[in-house]
């Protein structure tokens, strides 16, 4: 198994097709709505590595407020940050990886599987990802 990763991303046809394509690669995939439900799941399970967040979806909490939570809570998580706009510093700063929707499925499972079994330093700094 590849690890566990948690998709947050409110379109559900996007977010099927995602969990599909990550199972698929051999990751054991959990899914949420929103920032609301990830961090419901993320306090309930240990096991989830990777978050792969979108930005905007309804709720309290959007995708950057996510990551931050993620970083102060439970640093030792990965985030991949998916956008349809630009990357910008904020996201970098809040992302292990940033890349542009539609994702690059194939780009997308090579970043969770170096994330997901990252233990060098460098792992942690931010990236920006096509």
């Amino acid at each position: 198994m590849a690890g566990s990763v948690l998709v947050v991303e409110d379109e559900v046809l996007i977010r099927l097709h995602l969990a599909e394509e990550l199972r698929k690669s051999g990751f054991n995939v959990f899914e949420a709505v929103n920032a609301d439900e990830a961090i419901a799941v993320l306090t309930t399970s240990h096991n989830v590595s990777v978050v792969v967040t979108d930005i905007r979806m309804p709720g309290t909490v959007d995708g950057l407020g996510l990551a931050d939570w993620i970083r102060k809570e439970l640093a030792h998580i990965k985030v991949v940050i998916m956008t349809g706009d630009p990357p910008t510093s904020v996201m970098t700063d809040l992302g292990n990886v940033v890349m542009r929707k539609p994702a690059n499925i194939p780009a997308l499972i090579g970043h969770l599987k170096e994330l997901a079994g990252a233990t060098p330093p460098h792992s942690d700094r931010p990236r920006n990802g096509e």
